[in-house]
């Protein structure tokens, strides 16, 4: 009996629950084009999953930016998208993608501007992304 029992836990080791809720993700963050000139046009995305209620039930959603380099501070972005961007996308899983955009005069020389996104869930749980542009 005993030997059946230990047979019977090593072998459930190795195979995943059937059972179990797909841990909420932002992932693929992204700007297209990953490179800016003054003046260029772009849009910037990500893909998500696990989102209970998708990106529609999202409590908070905020996007910054961090010009990269000594003594810089985040600013918070005016790219973060509105509610109503978000309340078509209830699915728990797919893409988000931003409208085509235009690129500014820089207020800060040239450089690289690693912005993070973070989503706050209905339940509390936070995710987050980040990626670089230049």
């Amino acid at each position: 009996m005993l030997i059946t029992l230990l047979i019977g836990l090593s072998i459930g080791v190795f195979f995943a629950p059937l059972t179990g809720e797909a841990q909420p993700a932002l992932e693929q963050f992204r700007f297209d084009p990953p490179r800016l000139c003054l003046r260029d046009t772009f849009r910037w995305g990500f893909s998500y999953r696990g989102l209970p209620g998708g990106l529609a039930a999202v409590k908070d959603f905020e996007l910054w930016g961090r010009w990269e380099g000594p003594g810089e501070q985040s600013i918070r972005s005016v790219l973060a998208p509105t509610r109503d961007d978000l309340q078509s996308h209830a699915a728990d899983q797919g893409q988000f993608q931003s409208r085509l955009l235009h690129w500014g005069p820089p207020r800060k020389p040239p450089g690289e501007i690693r912005y993070t996104l973070r989503a706050v869930l209905a339940d509390g749980r936070e995710v987050t992304s980040a990626t670089s542009v230049r």
